[in-house]
């Protein structure tokens, strides 16, 4: 088998990289595997642009994130939905991130593809210093229900340019109402950057 294929609980990273990019990672797995909106992955790839070393990166205070794109659309029972959200640093570094989500659902099942483009621009530059690119799988398998939340099974493939990865299916508390979705978009993101001490 390829080294490329490997288990998140296995893989070995160096010190620096666990500070930086684990924390991070986990938490958008988690946001993810609860169905959270797009605006969550702009805030966490912001949280992962402000940790990073890189000569081009974010710095406190981020403004408020705008939301340049927001479109969704339904088919049966397939949701697709896009958004393009711009965040800049106090540094006058620009982060673009370009996200594309597609769900299928089933009575039983629910199957969701995220694949984002996120891009980080120098003061004044229209040219990209470093772009990545990354698509999470999840297939989620609907649990019981207690209280306001549903206890679904839920397993995770990340690929990016560090190969194919994936995470052993764990147990999510999903809330069946999202407390946000009443919210437009650029509260929605506000919010949760806000929640994250990023703003």
């Amino acid at each position: 088998m390829s080294n490329k294929f490997k288990s998140v609980q296995g893989a070995k990273r160096g010190p620096a990289e666990q500070r930086t990019t684990a924390p991070p990672r986990r938490e958008f797995l988690k946001e993810l595997a609860i169905g959270a909106g797009i605006t969550v992955v702009a805030g966490l790839g912001a949280e992962q642009a402000l940790a990073q070393t890189d000569a081009v990166r974010l710095e406190l205070p981020v403004a408020p994130p705008k939301v340049l794109r927001n479109e969704s659309r339904v088919v049966g029972n397939v949701k697709e939905a896009q958004a393009t959200i711009e965040v800049t640093g106090g540094n006058g570094v620009r982060m673009l991130t370009e996200s594309l989500a597609r769900e299928t659902e089933s009575a039983a099942m629910v199957q969701r593809t995220l694949t984002v483009r996120r891009s980080l621009f120098p003061p004044n530059s229209q040219a990209p210093a470093k772009t990545t690119v990354q698509t999470v799988i999840g297939d989620v398998t609907k649990g019981p229900v207690v209280g306001d939340k549903r206890h679904d099974q839920v397993s995770l493939t990340i690929v990016d340019e560090t190969g194919v990865q994936t995470l052993p299916p764990m147990t999510v508390k999903r809330p069946l109402q999202d407390p946000l979705a009443a919210l437009s978009p650029e509260e929605q993101a506000r919010r949760m950057f806000a929640q994250k001490g990023l703003l």
